[in-house]
């Protein structure tokens, strides 16, 4: 008969130091959400973009910038009953991918430069949205709706040398490109479309002259898509709606290290529209709720291990749509009009988030081990020479208290119930505090 001892579970719930981050109300009042955001290093700005036409009582049709103190619009912004599609900083200047000006032909460019007073299709005429732009080398790559670039024939996919356009033609009728990304040596493309050439859906690479499947993956026809890519840690990370089977290996977000597509630490129970990479870590943002076992708020990082919260006890009310970082400062814009129940209208900053990964970093040198064994709970923990451990109710009552000396210390439990518990550690100086979910299974 197996033994009960043996089967208890910790888990790591929150670990914490002091730090001064917190976050910082941008807007008052805004009649529409935002889509996307970017903050501009060169001028330490954030520009906005979605739906909206005023902010804080300003005039801004749909795209806006902020000094650090106010909004501001840019110049007429896009009047033409588009959002901003997408934002991103090449060689200095900005670009967004929506309507901003009108022209006698009748037909809409959606690629625009700001050159800090007006927007100019400074790249050439881009016919349809560009939805995902990658930078590598000089190389700036670009994928969308579009089929021609200055009537020129281009489908969905493209890249800038920065002297000439090298189009990567995408055959398909329908569909676009949202994602693409260079790696190891070739250029993949994702999206939601049809390639009339191979029968392939949503996802493909650039072999030089054609696009092709690669790793045995085949995404559905229909509902399926993808949704955004990085590279991250020398592995091509994947995200949108598919689900495992046709040589995917799990829902919602997948790997691929040029052999073999893996999953990402038991992945996410939803999409994430949004992946990007900053410092140690790959984030990713969408429509979910769990990543690896951890419950997260639409937002979570990955560290090549395991995943993990980006702001402790995040809550919003209403969707965040994306995300970027400046300063040391993490920003994000949606829909949402409250943070942690608080007035926050779809835009707000996090100021000093690198203080907190500084304090994530060395929480993480300070490894505690707890384990439990024929009524005892035994806590390893190699770097803490002088420690409190006290294990509480769910409810908050306290049960036990123990001290750790030296590292190690043991709780002798008198009495108890099956079921789940906390055993908060913390030193003596209040540097290390980590608090485990502990299922017990009784006596």
């Amino acid at each position: 008969m197996r033994s009960k001892t043996a089967i208890a579970l910790f888990l790591s719930l929150l670990n914490t130091v002091e730090i001064s981050a917190q976050w910082q109300r941008m807007i008052y009042q805004s009649d529409g959400p935002f889509r996307v955001i970017l903050y501009d290093s060169l001028n330490s700005s954030l520009i906005g973009g979605g739906w909206f036409s005023h902010i804080n009582g300003i005039q801004a049709n749909k795209i806006a910038q902020w000094d650090g103190f106010n909004w501001a619009p840019m110049d007429s912004g896009a009047p033409y009953g588009a959002p901003i599609y997408s934002l991103f900083q090449y060689q200095g200047s900005i670009f967004s991918s929506s309507t901003m000006h009108e022209y006698p032909d009748d037909r809409n460019r959606w690629l625009y430069s700001w050159d800090g007073t007006d927007w100019d299709t400074t790249l050439g005429s881009f016919y349809s949205v560009v939805h995902g732009s990658f930078q590598v080398n000089g190389l700036l790559g670009l994928s969308g709706g579009f089929d021609t670039i200055a009537g020129m024939p281009c489908s969905r996919v493209v890249v800038w040398d920065g002297s000439q356009w090298d189009c990567m033609p995408l055959p398909t009728t329908w569909g676009w490109v949202n994602a693409m990304a260079y790696f190891q040596g070739q250029w993949y493309a994702g999206g939601n479309y049809y390639d009339t050439l191979t029968g392939i859906h949503d996802l493909e690479r650039w072999n030089g002259s054609t696009f092709e499947s690669f790793g045995g993956a085949s995404l559905s026809s229909g509902l399926d898509y993808v949704a955004s890519m990085a590279v991250y840690n020398n592995e091509l990370y994947i995200s949108g709606i598919f689900h495992t089977g046709n040589g995917l290996p799990d829902d919602y977000i997948m790997r691929w290290d040029g052999q073999t597509l893996r999953d990402v630490g038991g992945g996410l129970n939803g999409q994430a529209i949004r992946l990007k990479v900053y410092k140690d870590h790959l984030y990713a943002l969408g429509g979910f709720y769990n990543a690896g076992g951890i419950s997260v708020h639409q937002f979570a990082k990955w560290d090549g291990i395991r995943w993990s919260e980006v702001i402790p006890d995040l809550t919003t009310d209403l969707e965040i749509a994306d995300f970027c970082f400046g300063d040391g400062d993490l920003y994000i814009g949606g829909a949402f009009s409250t943070i942690n129940s608080d007035s926050f209208p779809v835009v707000a900053r996090y100021e000093g988030y690198d203080l907190l990964l500084v304090s994530e970093s060395t929480i993480n040198s300070t490894y505690c081990s707890p384990t439990y064994s024929q009524r005892q709970l035994i806590v390893d923990c190699p770097e803490l020479h002088d420690a409190t451990a006290l294990l509480t109710d769910m409810q908050g009552r306290e049960l036990e208290l123990m001290k750790i000396r030296n590292g190690h210390g043991i709780m002798t439990l008198q009495s108890h119930r099956a079921g789940c518990y906390l055993l908060r550690i913390e030193s003596k100086l209040g540097e290390y505090t980590n608090t485990f979910k502990v299922i017990l299974p009784g006596d």
